[in-house]
């Protein structure tokens, strides 16, 4: 047990201490990169809009809390109905109907 807690404090140690010059620094850089191991993401998300949203565009904009927490709170009771897919339980769909009925 003592070995590993001398391994661990050598370890500590040299990691504290860091290199003492430029060279030294890229040298260890270096070392690093070539034992890294490179994440590659096997499945990428696809993301799948309707036809009817091929066009997206962003607004940013501030409105009132009020209206913020009514928008919150129909998401969360569409999320919990079970006859209502997902889809139509987002916080930009939940918008979009707000906005098409007022428009």
């Amino acid at each position: 047990m003592k070995n590993k807690a001398d391994k661990f404090k050598t370890k500590g140690a040299s990691i504290l201490k860091g290199p003492t010059n430029i060279r030294n620094f890229i040298n260890d850089s270096s070392e690093h990169k070539e034992n890294a191991q490179i994440h590659k993401n096997t499945f990428p998300q696809l993301h799948k809009t309707p036809a009817q949203h091929s066009k997206l565009g962003r607004l940013h904009l501030q409105i009132r809390q009020d209206l913020i927490d009514k928008l919150i709170d129909t998401v969360f009771k569409r999320k919990r109905d079970p006859n209502i897919d997902n889809r139509d339980a987002t916080q930009r769909a939940v918008i979009e109907d707000a906005l098409e009925s007022y428009f």
